[in-house]
């Protein structure tokens, strides 16, 4: 809809595009990279799959508010924030992650984000689909608050340490970590 609008600063109000019906938002403010203010966006519908690269590259924005409330088919958020150098804070507003196969690259060069809201909190955290979370808060070198990410249940396989490749956590993360590993689904054993 607006992917690639680099003159376009500012978005006052979404609330009154129908989006009941709407299945797929990847891409859909991507590359605006002079939008500065966007105010919350409420998405209605309950079959949302995919929000990958949703803001990608909206270099100037500080502050990003979603809301999918109702939306229990989300599939893909990869890259939905990546390249948004500017954010401090970041409120996806994804409740339900119990579909959620893809969230690779979500805060990617995030530089400066020091406060992500947690996800997947109506689900418990249950994120047992998810193959894709590499690179997940990469570069996010000012985030220092993840404690949500220690209740997260992924898929095994996923690595703690790949998740927040390149960023500058302290001990605070690893005790995070440690937590994190024992909450993670264990491979089922051969009889």
């Amino acid at each position: 809809m607006f992917n690639r609008c680099k003159n376009l600063t500012e978005v006052n109000n979404m609330s009154v595009l129908n989006t009941k019906s709407l299945k797929y938002l990847s891409g859909l403010f991507n590359g605006c990279t002079n939008l500065t203010k966007i105010g919350k966006l409420s998405f209605k519908s309950q079959n949302i799959e995919d929000v990958s690269i949703m803001f990608q590259d909206c270099a100037k924005l500080p502050l990003i508010e979603t809301s999918f409330e109702h939306a229990k088919s989300i599939k893909n958020i990869s890259g939905m924030f990546a390249g948004c150098k500017s954010a401090t804070k970041i409120i996806p507003g994804i409740y339900y992650t119990e579909n959620l196969i893809n969230m690779a690259a979500l805060c990617k060069g995030c530089e400066v984000l020091e406060s992500l809201h947690d996800i997947g909190g109506s689900c418990k955290y249950n994120m047992a689909k998810v193959e894709f979370a590499q690179t997940m808060l990469s570069n996010c070198k000012m985030l220092r608050t993840v404690k949500w990410l220690a209740n997260i249940k992924f898929k095994a396989g996923i690595n703690f340490d790949e998740i927040l490749k390149d960023s500058n956590f302290n001990y605070y993360t690893y005790n995070i970590k440690k937590e994190w590993e024992k909450n993670q689904i264990k491979p089922t054993e051969k009889k």
